[in-house]
């Protein structure tokens, strides 16, 4: 993949929810993305073509629900030449970056991915929303499960893609 390949894949997921693999995730699973203060014209084109369900299935789903979430697929992609971790995994909606999993769970996932990556995904996909903070900033929540939950899924899996 050349230079110019990766920044526009950086800067847009594919439109092709199938090329990502579906990643595991519950109601109650709860990952927070970090950098979203960077991207928020990003969220809000992202949160005008969001729906009310999630679009990948939750475990213990649905909830009673108290409050109404805007629901959209992210997208998962390790970004090993990023140039501040190289352990980086970026966060991505349709219309482009979001933010960037946290660093101190980040790690745990790069093997996950790059298992993707090795049969053919270019990450992996999973459920999420976004709030207004009080001060008027959108913040991300991911519908994911840890790391080696995902990576035990992925291996039991009979349909997933080994070459």
């Amino acid at each position: 993949m050349g230079f110019l390949d990766r920044m526009r894949s950086r800067d847009k997921a594919s439109d092709n929810v199938a090329e990502w693999y579906p990643l595991p995730g519950s109601y109650s699973s709860h990952t927070s993305v970090v950098g979203e203060s960077n991207y928020q014209s990003c969220i809000t084109k992202t949160l005008r073509a969001a729906r009310d369900e999630p679009p990948f299935p939750l475990d213990k789903w649905p909830p009673e629900r108290t409050e109404r979430l805007s629901w959209f697929a992210a997208y998962l992609r390790h970004e090993p030449d990023n140039k501040y971790d190289s352990n980086a995994i970026c966060v991505s909606s349709q219309f482009g970056v979001i933010g960037y999993l946290q660093r101190d769970r980040a790690g745990s996932f790069v093997p996950l991915l790059r298992l993707l990556e090795s049969s053919g995904y270019p990450g992996g996909s999973c459920s999420a929303y976004a709030l207004k903070a009080d001060n008027g900033m959108w913040g991300v929540v991911l519908k994911l499960s840890g790391a080696q939950a995902c990576i035990r899924h992925v291996k039991a899996d009979m349909s997933f893609r080994a070459e």
